[in-house]
């Protein structure tokens, strides 16, 4: 074997046993991490956005739902559907709230 052949080894050994060691240092720092649980799986935007949607669906159907009703007319049908709609958005505000305040936020 010549010298050059020689060198290569050796710097091919080196490469390896560098990358090796820093493999090793991942796994190792990769399990010193906590799990992450308080990650959201939706981000704030997308979460408004479908409490809107809901909220919106929930109120035009109980809208609709009670002007069916015989007894009661389309402006007291309207103020079912709005209260059903707003409820939505105090329950998700107060659990905003609460989640926020258990987390130290």
């Amino acid at each position: 074997m010549t010298m050059s052949k020689k060198s290569n080894q050796s710097v091919a050994q080196q490469r390896r046993a560098a990358r090796q060691v820093r493999e090793k240092r991942e796994r190792r720092e990769k399990r010193s991490e906590p799990p992450r649980h308080n990650d959201p799986w939706l981000s704030r935007r997308t979460g408004l956005i479908v409490v809107a949607v809901i909220s919106l669906i929930v109120a035009v159907f109980m809208t609709w739902n009670a002007s069916t009703a015989d007894d009661i007319g389309w402006g007291e049908a309207l103020l079912w559907g709005l209260g059903f709609g707003v409820s939505i958005w105090v329950i998700f505000s107060l659990s905003l709230l609460f989640f926020g305040w258990i987390r130290g936020r």
